[in-house]
């Protein structure tokens, strides 16, 4: 078993996926996200840029950690 796992956006939400494509977590679904980076990995938090410019760190439970 791998344990890589990515981050994408589909239809603006975020989710994140095993190297066989099923859907791991969902972070985000508001549907304005434009993209995603891990922001750490170890913690599985994310940043993730929105189509309004805006930028959030989220953690691995979808709270909002800090907004930029």
């Amino acid at each position: 078993m791998s344990l890589e796992r990515f981050l994408k956006v589909v239809n603006g939400n975020v989710v994140l996926v095993n190297i066989q494509g099923n859907l791991v977590r969902t972070y985000y679904k508001k549907g304005d996200a434009s993209r995603v980076d891990w922001y750490s990995e170890k913690e599985e938090s994310v940043l993730i840029q929105l189509s309004s410019g805006k930028s959030i760190i989220l953690n691995k439970n979808g709270g909002v950690v800090r907004t930029i």
